[in-house]
């Protein structure tokens, strides 16, 4: 994602024409560094996913309606807890993963790409202090 967001720098060493933008590859590697680190969390439970969907669900009913699974496994659980609105940017992602992978009549632009790129830096973040912490 990072040196993704830095190609633009790089157009002549890397031999890309001058209209390249990486935008689209830098949404898509944010929104799976954020669904790798979800699906780490899954397999810390003993879990497994195979739908972008079904882990966002799963994620929501387990860290964020039911606070985790069974509070007593937990010295801080407050802090183990996803919030809701967590999950909600995971979704944003996934959304903006899909325009920048697929559509052919949306432009994935620069803003949305460091928007994007903030959200998964978040949310990694705070999967890997949740995941350290199981």
């Amino acid at each position: 994602m990072e040196l993704l967001s830095k190609a633009e720098k790089f157009k002549d060493v890397l031999a890309l024409p001058k209209d390249h933008t990486a935008d689209e590859w830098v949404v898509i590697t944010a929104y799976y560094a954020m669904y790798m680190s979800a699906l780490s969390l899954l397999a810390k439970l003993g879990l497994r996913s195979k739908s972008h969907t079904a882990t966002a669900v799963v994620l929501e009913e387990l860290f964020v309606k039911r606070k985790l699974l069974d509070k007593s496994h937990f010295e801080n659980f407050e802090n183990l807890r996803i919030q809701k609105e967590e999950i909600e940017m995971l979704r944003d992602v996934r959304d903006r993963r899909e325009i920048a992978q697929y559509s052919v009549t949306k432009k994935t632009t620069k803003d949305i790409a460091e928007k994007t790129k903030s959200d998964a830096r978040k949310f990694v973040d705070r999967a890997e202090e949740i995941f350290e912490k199981l």
